[in-house]
């Protein structure tokens, strides 16, 4: 049993389909109200009752929804990455997410689909490094 599991964390389409799979889960399912606080117009909507020293929280909103959606989307390679490896590219990979979801939410220059292409880009980029570090540096 032990040698099935190695197997399949080991397998790059499986870990191709997991971590598209926990993507699509997290970026649309769990986003829940940080998809409205990370847009800078939810706080700015006239006769909003929200006070002045709230009109910065949209970016606390897509930081938190940036790690959540790195941490979980590349779960999976936890479990065959050391720590700290993991834990860089987790954070290099909430980077690249609060950049390019600030692009759609904020600024208009991308649409949905152009985000999903960047974050789909990601994923596969993010293969590639754990597929080389896998199986020719550890």
């Amino acid at each position: 049993m032990k040698d099935l599991i190695i197997n399949i964390l080991h397998n790059p389409i499986y870990m191709f389909v997991a971590c598209l799979i926990l993507h699509i889960y997290s970026d649309f399912h769990l986003q829940g109200i940080l998809s409205s606080y990370k847009c800078k117009d939810y706080w700015n909507i006239p006769d909003n009752p929200m006070p002045n020293k709230y009109w910065k929280d949209w970016i606390s909103a897509l930081i938190i929804h940036s790690i959540e959606w790195s941490i979980i989307t590349f779960l999976p390679m936890a479990f065959t990455l050391c720590p700290i490896v993991w834990s860089i590219l987790v954070l290099g990979n909430a980077f690249i997410h609060v950049i390019v979801d600030h692009m759609k939410a904020n600024l208009g220059i991308f649409n949905l689909n152009q985000d999903q292409t960047v974050h789909f880009l990601q994923i596969v980029a993010t293969m590639i490094f754990w597929f080389i570090t896998t199986r020719y540096i550890m």
